[in-house]
């Protein structure tokens, strides 16, 4: 069985008529998951994976959590990263009302039902990202440009280190 992997998009799942900047859009309409050129028919996606990553701010230098939505569709996964709002729960009703199988370890929609205010449900992933991250091999942080420039600046660190001690 061949499968094949798409790296993961960030996209937004808002009005149409929002700025998207560079993330692209995923829109949920008339049993379809529609990304660009992609068509994800209903009755053609095996399941679907709720869950969860975190990522560096670089605008309040604080962690920021997204949800990822990752389908299986004829044996090929396609990743998505959504931003951590309200529209989560919208699209958790839209899969459930067209019957498709989904898991949710992370218990997604409780956490969005429980702590509606983005201030709280903040506060409370944060409390507990840590454990799930370990717990569920989550990416703690995602990739991304600090990240990646910290382990740049610790690579020309310990190249100067080494120079130094010959």
């Amino acid at each position: 069985m061949s499968e094949k992997v798409i790296h993961r998009v960030e996209v937004v799942t808002n009005d149409e008529n929002e700025n998207i900047g560079t993330a692209g859009r995923l829109l949920f309409s008339n049993g379809k998951i529609i990304y660009g050129d992609q068509c994800f028919q209903s009755k053609d996606i095996d399941e679907i994976e709720l869950s969860m990553c975190s990522m560096a701010s670089s605008i309040k230098l604080q962690v920021l959590y997204f949800v990822d939505l990752n389908i299986t569709a004829h044996r090929q996964k396609h990743y998505f990263q959504i931003d951590n709002t309200s529209m989560i729960l919208d699209v958790i009703e839209w899969i459930k009302k067209d019957h498709i199988s989904y898991t949710d370890v992370l218990e997604v929609e409780n956490i969005f039902k429980q702590y509606p205010d983005e201030l709280a449900r903040w506060k409370y992933i944060n409390r507990h990202f840590h454990q799930w991250a370990k717990q569920y091999h989550l990416d703690n942080p995602r990739d991304n440009y600090f990240k990646n420039y910290y382990n740049e600046i610790v690579e020309v660190i310990n190249d100067f280190i080494e120079t130094y001690k010959k």
